[in-house]
């Protein structure tokens, strides 16, 4: 494995649409390599500081800082994802989620995810 990647496993269960949580530590999330068997739903994403409390996240839209969505990803089963390291940056745990908040899908399996991290010193462009 290349020097600073890290590999760290999250689950789904069986009839649920919430992840374990992860602790990051203080790397960067830069990719998620979704299950090979995933109930059709989008992923979206709880972070927290502190482990204990979750929130769900949301983003300011595109070129309109006045409204956020929350932040989904509408990703194929059995695919690497790259993740933008700013979007998780304020997370140290994060959950992932089957569905949004308003529409949660539950698995109808327990199915496995890959969040990729990088340690922040790795993550600087190489001068």
């Amino acid at each position: 494995m290349a020097k600073g990647i890290n590999t760290l496993p999250a689950y789904i269960g069986y009839g649920s649409s919430l992840s374990t949580a992860i602790d990051t530590g203080d790397d960067l999330v830069v990719g998620l390599i979704m299950p090979d068997v995933w109930t059709a739903a989008r992923v979206s994403v709880q972070v927290s500081t502190d482990g204990a409390l979750f929130h769900d996240l949301f983003d300011f839209d595109l070129g309109d800082r006045t409204s956020a969505s929350e932040v989904v990803f509408n990703i194929t089963p059995g695919v690497m994802v790259a993740i933008d390291p700013n979007t998780l940056l304020m997370a140290r745990y994060i959950k992932l989620r089957s569905g949004t908040r308003d529409e949660p899908v539950n698995q109808t399996e327990t199915v496995s995810f890959i969040v990729i991290t990088i340690a922040p010193a790795s993550a600087s462009p190489k001068g």
